[in-house]
């Protein structure tokens, strides 16, 4: 069982390191990319290829041999992301029903500011723009 288990452990280690070994290949091959041709031409493609492969291998056995050397460093962040989730969706339950409560005090306050306009045009009788003033009904 044990095997069995420390086996499961070194493929996650493996398929970790491998997937920030392939996002960083892809962030490299990105920078490549947006170079000009002058800036180019100061590397020779073979020793621009060869330092790339050398540095990105070098990260992923930094991450696998620092994943592998201890579990609970690993376990850490999984246990943080879990704990801040379950506390975000928490605070999210009882803070829904306060985002009701802006939405209806923003349309109270569109309809204040309309009776407001309503009441200074009919005070003053005279409509200050040339447009027709229009009630919102909702």
């Amino acid at each position: 069982m044990r095997a069995a288990f420390t086996c499961a452990y070194a493929y996650m280690a493996e398929c970790i390191a491998q997937s920030v070994a392939h996002r960083l290949r892809g962030r490299f091959f990105d920078v490549t990319q947006r170079f000009d041709a002058a800036a180019l031409g100061h590397f020779h493609s073979v020793d621009l290829a060869s330092r790339a492969i050398s540095d990105v291998e070098g990260v992923r056995s930094f991450v696998d041999a620092g994943i592998r050397a201890n579990a609970v460093l690993a376990v850490m962040p999984i246990a943080f992301i879990l704990f801040a989730a379950s506390t975000l969706w928490a605070l999210g339950r009882r803070l829904r029903p306060i985002v009701g409560l802006q939405q209806g005090l923003a349309m109270l306050a569109r309809v204040i500011q309309e009776s407001v306009r309503a009441v200074k045009f009919v005070r003053t009788g005279v409509l200050a723009d040339p447009q027709v003033l229009v009630l919102d009904a909702s």
